[in-house]
């Protein structure tokens, strides 16, 4: 304007407090800053993972009893030691077992070999039911995403 000051005269993308998604880097237990977000996994097993984990074989889960056997594999986020202490203090406590996997080992690595392959192509044929081929947008990737999950 006259005074020198900047005003924003187009159209209004975000208003505070409205949810949007930004690239972020996967970490064992770093959350970032606001300027540098992280996607910490640490966080992701405390409130995701173990809370259903701990239902599933807890009094009344459908596999109530069993013993959880947890595997991790030598990706990068994976072997940060704060992580892996949490991990395996974690199940110690619950009564779970943590059993980190040797390089080298993909006949031990069931996610690599059929459970990703076949999250994969459930998800492209959910997409492509809903709207043929064409550039999914991000709202369409991540409804696709949670149905298969």
């Amino acid at each position: 304007d006259a005074g020198g000051r900047m005003r924003q005269t187009g159209p209004i993308k975000r208003k505070k407090g409205d949810l949007y998604l930004v690239d972020c880097a996967v970490t064992g237990s770093t959350d970032g800053t606001a300027s540098d977000p992280r996607c910490s996994l640490q966080r992701i097993f405390e409130y995701n993972i173990f809370p259903t984990v701990r239902a599933l074989v807890g009094p009344g889960g459908k596999y109530e009893g069993y013993t959880p056997v947890g595997q991790g594999d030598g990706a990068g986020p994976h072997v940060e030691q704060k992580f892996l202490n949490f991990l395996r203090e974690s199940c110690a406590r619950e009564g779970w077992i943590w059993e980190p996997q040797a390089a080298q080992m993909p006949h031990a690595n069931v996610l690599d070999l059929s459970v990703f392959p076949a999250i994969s192509r459930r998800h492209c044929t959910l997409v492509r039911r809903r709207g043929g081929l064409h550039v999914v947008k991000e709202d369409e990737i991540w409804e696709a995403a949670k149905e298969v999950w």
